[in-house]
């Protein structure tokens, strides 16, 4: 993990303001599962500073799909970089609601239960068909380990926003 600090370092002292999501921040919140990558949302308007970084740190950029970028680790024991890139409203609200916990030892700052769902939904209703099943299990643990009320209005505007169509009733299914 001391890579991954020290880019977390670095971006602190460069100003770069990010969130950890995707499987980290879901492990973080209490469930149980595998990954091998760290994922992170940055600010559009920081995105040339957030390349320039990880340039530095040794990651080549793999895949550049706009919104999306994945990097290769600088050696074969340290983990792939994913960054999703959003706007400065979307970030400023995520930041707004995120809190910092506890992860390897190390401070780090994800996005409240809901807006992960809100994310996982967006990559069921969005991403490929081979992440399906993850993304699926994870909506219904994270659910499930923070107690989130599938009958909030918060979470029925969430599911029909983000999520597939009929992603509500399934999710509810699978948690009963």
């Amino acid at each position: 993990m001391s890579q991954l600090a020290a880019i977390r370092d670095d971006a602190a002292v460069q100003g770069l303001e990010f969130l950890l999501i995707g499987g980290n921040a879901i492990i973080a919140y209490g469930v149980e599962r595998e990954t091998a990558d760290l994922d992170l949302m940055v600010r559009r308007e920081q995105l040339a500073k957030w390349q320039e970084l990880l340039k530095c740190h040794g990651y080549t950029v793999f895949h550049d799909g706009g919104n999306f970028m994945q990097f290769n680790p600088p050696a074969d024991d340290a983990w792939a970089v994913d960054v999703m890139i959003v706007n400065d409203p979307t970030f400023g609200k995520m930041r707004a609601a995120s809190q910092s916990i506890e992860l390897w030892g190390e401070q780090w700052r994800i996005p409240s239960p809901a807006h992960l769902v809100a994310l996982k939904l967006h990559a069921l209703k969005h991403g490929g068909k081979h992440r399906q099943i993850r993304d699926f299990l994870d909506v219904v643990e994270l659910v499930q380990r923070q107690r989130l009320d599938l009958n909030s209005p918060e979470m029925h505007t969430l599911f029909a926003q983000y999520g597939p169509p009929d992603m509500h009733r399934k999710v509810l299914l699978a948690c009963s």
